[in-house]
């Protein structure tokens, strides 16, 4: 096999050191003087006093324009706003090259948002265009959040100082990357040819969260793109294979930058990350999902535990083993071990049946490893109903009506067929599936059951959905059948 080709790259200190350059900055610390920014009508109680420039987003679209600018575009300039506001949110910064469109020079595309403060304090914001295929930049326009009111101290564009981009990408950490307010880590400049690399390879360890986020910056698009990272087995390390998006992952990469976790960031930590050809490493064993394979189960009847296990890997795993530990008055048939490798990128399903003495809600817990893996483990619960006394098993019992002064109706759709309709629900959440199990809804014994359901929760009617389209007439069969 060829050894995976990869760039390196090695972040020295006296890189990281170098100060910026300011390529353009306004302070308002003179009263009454504006230095040539211009409020538009939706933007009211317009002062430079307290050095800041004061105003109140009173109308839909309020917002700043600068005054002219000639800067020489590339990846590594940014903004930074220095700032109080209240009631702030979600902003924009446009920018123009040219003053020959409808809206002064300002184009949807040519677009970046940026976090408005809302607490009052004093924040220094950072705004990172990325606008490395544009040739000059000539204007700004800094909107605010309608209904806030802002005191700006400090605009400035900025660009990174300590001398040419760096020409391979292989990270063990954050050294030499900076951190913006928002969480997001951004890496030195870069410049990387990507056409031959499209595989990110990410090793991040996150004690908490669902979901890691990766971003780039490339001459293929403008601003910062970017892909979410689905995060699992918190506490432990784990290799995550991307591949983003090809219209924009391709030419030359400017950027990156990572996003370590939606929940307790400050605890994540990134081991590693690179680029390759493709994807290649060792077998890593994940619990995709541990729980009921049902929705519904009651005592003297048959349950099912599974637990779906994957190798998200580029090597094959082991025959995975498992183990199932169940408090006193649920009875658990040993599940039979596989002995077959679990191959790359596949998964595997285990399954145990159970019985419950008494009705109530029993925790679960799971042991799954492999030989030469770490174990995982995973908790959940099992909850049993009591059983239906003197109705036989598959019957029906009468339904029990609810009393409501509303007339409630229900739209009913028989559209929902099988396979990819319900494949997301199989593979990630078998609790969701109907409670009567897959069936066919022409069958008048399934109508009985929604009726009687309808009947016991206040429904009255249903409306029933069904299709004409030139001639053909189809979605039919419940109506028709049931």
């Amino acid at each position: 096999m060829q050894p995976m080709p990869f760039l390196c790259l090695l972040a020295f200190c006296v890189a990281a050191a170098a100060q910026p350059a300011v390529l353009a900055e306004w302070t308002f610390d003179q009263p009454g003087q504006l230095h040539g920014w211009q409020p538009n009508g939706h933007l009211t109680e317009v002062a430079v006093r307290d050095g800041a420039l004061h105003a109140a987003g009173t109308g839909a679209d309020p917002f700043f324009t600068s005054p002219a600018i000639d800067i020489e575009a590339n990846a590594t300039q940014w903004l930074e706003i220095e700032l109080s506001a209240t009631g702030g949110r979600r902003s924009e910064l446009f920018y123009s090259t040219t003053p020959d469109t409808p809206h002064g020079g300002f184009a949807p595309e040519q677009l970046v948002f940026w976090e408005q403060p809302a607490d009052g304090e004093v924040h220094t914001v950072r705004v990172d265009p990325f606008w490395q295929n544009e040739a000059r930049i000539i204007r700004l326009r800094l909107d605010i959040t309608p209904g806030s009111t802002v005191a700006i101290r400090r605009v400035a564009i900025l660009e990174a100082g300590g001398g040419e981009p760096l020409t391979g990408v292989e990270f063990d950490g954050l050294d030499g990357w900076t951190q913006r307010a928002d969480g997001l880590w951004l890496s030195p400049p870069l410049d990387v040819a990507v056409d031959d690399l499209p595989v990110v390879v990410l090793r991040l360890q996150a004690p908490a969260g669902r979901r890691a986020r990766l971003y780039w910056a490339t001459d293929a698009a403008l601003g910062l793109q970017s892909q979410n990272v689905a995060l699992r087995g918190a506490g432990r390390p784990h290799t995550y294979y991307l591949r983003p998006t090809s219209a924009t992952w391709q030419g030359r990469l400017a950027a990156l930058g990572v996003e370590l976790s939606d929940e307790a960031a400050d605890r994540a930590e990134l081991l590693s990350l690179r680029l390759a050809a493709r994807a290649e490493g060792p077998a890593d064993l994940d619990v995709v999902y541990f729980g009921p394979a049902d929705g519904h189960y009651r005592v003297g009847r048959p349950a099912e535990v599974i637990c779906r296990l994957a190798n998200r890997g580029y090597a094959p795993a082991p025959p995975p083993r498992a183990r199932l530990t169940a408090p006193d008055g649920l009875r658990v048939e040993a599940v039979p071990l596989t002995t077959e490798p679990l191959p790359p990128c596949q998964s595997t399903t285990l399954r145990w049946r159970v019985e419950a003495d008494r009705a109530g809600v029993y925790p679960l817990e799971l042991i799954a490893d492999a030989v030469g893996l770490p174990a995982l483990n995973a908790r959940t619960e099992l909850a049993m109903l009591p059983p239906l006394v003197g109705v036989p098993q598959g019957a029906m019992p009468p339904p029990v009506r609810a009393t409501t002064e509303y007339n409630i109706g229900s739209y009913y759709f028989p559209g929902w067929g099988r396979g990819e309709s319900w494949s997301p629900v199989d593979e990630y959440a078998p609790w969701r599936r109907p409670l009567l199990g897959y069936y066919d809804e022409a069958q008048p014994e399934i109508a009985d059951w929604q009726i009687k359901w309808a009947v016991e929760h206040g429904i009255k009617y249903f409306m029933v959905d069904w299709y004409w389209s030139a001639g053909s007439r189809h979605l039919e069969h419940w109506v028709n059948n049931a």
